[in-house]
């Protein structure tokens, strides 16, 4: 019998706050959908859900939304409930980036505290100084695109800023890390903008005249008084490790071809040397990662697949079939085909 994928890093769930799932679920509750089999099909438990902190495994929020898409019959269900105006109840973020004094504020408070919502999300606040763009990322687990979960994410920044400048802002340009819905007029419609599709990170660039609109929320008071209680949150809430983003980039290319170190870089806007210094700051570098990914993928597609030893030793990055057997011996004690057929025996 084959034995499990050894669970490595990329497999580790991230956690986050299920509070935009959780209000999904009561939103989809009230409109009579059977909300128990829902959660049933993400794995998520009623306790789970009821969490206020970052303790919910995020890959289990991205399958309720790919899940809640699928019931309702709605693709485009992630956009559509990013454009209610809905408040993050019981979440100190949502009243501390609402209190701030202009849209650029409020960006910038976004970006720097996002992480408290865990780790499932990444903001770069770099990008708002350099390109007036309000960027992060989607960490979506390996096996989907997320989309539902992604385009939330930006129709519900969006709506967040539109509601607190108390105006329909435009911004210049969307970019999305997913790929385009079969209905792109909608999302145009939503954003009032050109949308960039399959880009290496979500962004809303908004016109600089945009960043010193004052916010109708404006609350000085709150805005102290919740810095506090927000930086004893973020102190606590680690950061995702670039090398975790690296396995996860890798994954992604890997269904197509295995990418180089150069290119893996150059994704993630990095010389060759800063990225090797980074890796290494970490205790891994790219071969290691590329190692421990190749091991993994390749049990799996050996021993749960028909694709043949050769197509595998390619998606895998592996000049021959030759080279890529000797590699699989040497980690499993057998040869892909030898491991194939015990594994069709046992079942």
């Amino acid at each position: 019998m084959v034995r499990p994928v050894p669970r490595s890093s990329f497999q580790t769930d991230l956690l986050h706050n299920p509070v935009r799932a959780r209000q999904l679920v009561e939103h989809l509750r009230a409109q009579g959908r059977p909300v128990v089999r829902l959660l049933r099909k993400a794995g998520l438990g009623p306790k789970e859900l009821a969490q206020d902190t970052a303790s919910v495994p995020f890959r289990k929020v991205v399958t309720l939304w790919e899940e809640a898409a699928r019931l309702t019959g709605d693709d485009l269900l992630g956009l559509h409930f990013g454009t209610i105006d809905k408040p993050s109840v019981g979440t100190p973020l949502f009243y501390f980036v609402r209190s701030a004094e202009t849209v650029l504020q409020l960006s910038e408070l976004l970006t720097r505290f996002g992480r408290v919502l865990g780790a499932g999300i990444e903001y770069y606040p770099e990008r708002l100084e350099t390109h007036n763009e309000l960027a992060w990322r989607v960490h979506v687990p390996p096996e989907t695109i997320g989309r539902q979960t992604v385009e939330h994410s930006a129709a519900d920044i969006m709506t967040g800023l539109r509601s607190a400048a108390g105006t329909r802002i435009h911004p210049r340009k969307l970019f999305l890390q997913s790929p385009p819905p079969p209905k792109i007029a909608e999302l145009q419609r939503v954003f009032g903008c050109p949308i960039a599709f399959n880009a290496p990170h979500n962004a809303i660039r908004l016109p600089p005249s945009t960043l010193d609109l004052p916010l109708r929320t404006a609350d000085p008071h709150l805005k102290a008084l919740m810095a506090s209680q927000c930086e004893v949150i973020l102190s606590k809430t680690p950061r995702l490790s670039l090398s975790r983003q690296v396995e996860t980039h890798i994954l992604k290319q890997s269904v197509t071809c295995w990418p180089r170190q150069e290119d893996v870089a150059r994704h993630f806007g990095m010389s060759r040397r800063s990225f090797v210094r980074r890796l290494s700051d970490e205790g891994t570098s790219f071969r290691a990662l590329s190692e421990r990914l190749r091991e993994a993928l390749a049990l799996s597609l050996v021993g749960e697949t028909d694709q043949q030893v050769a197509r595998i030793a390619d998606r895998l990055g592996y000049s021959d079939a030759s080279a890529f057997s000797a590699a699989f011996r040497r980690w499993y004690g057998q040869s892909p085909r030898q491991l194939r057929a015990t594994a069709r025996q046992a079942v």
